[in-house]
């Protein structure tokens, strides 16, 4: 959360630090700071299926013997989409669908 700032280098936050995201008032002192998390989250989503409708077009294309890397790749990135699901099932079944 603190990359390129003088405290960078930070690349991961423990679970529990989530539960104290509302507690960090923005200067309106409406908008926490949790909701820029799930707008990143959001955000994040978003990239993901991209990639996966892009990884999805190139296959129909692609040789078979090249296929079966594809089909991997495609597969780890749908477990990877799974995953956030469940972790945030109304943000990631919200924006899925809104992109279509």
């Amino acid at each position: 959360m603190n990359d390129g700032t003088f405290c960078g280098g930070a690349q991961a936050f423990k679970i529990n630090t989530l539960l104290k995201l509302s507690d960090v008032k923005g200067i309106d002192e409406k908008t926490e700071l949790i909701h820029f998390v799930v707008q990143e989250i959001i955000r994040s989503e978003d990239k993901v299926c991209i990639e996966v409708k892009n990884t999805h077009k190139k296959i129909s294309g692609t040789p078979k013997k090249d296929n079966v890397a594809s089909k991997t790749s495609q597969s780890t990135n749908l477990s990877s989409l799974d995953l956030r699901h469940k972790l945030f099932p109304a943000i990631t079944y919200r924006r899925i669908n809104d992109s279509s």
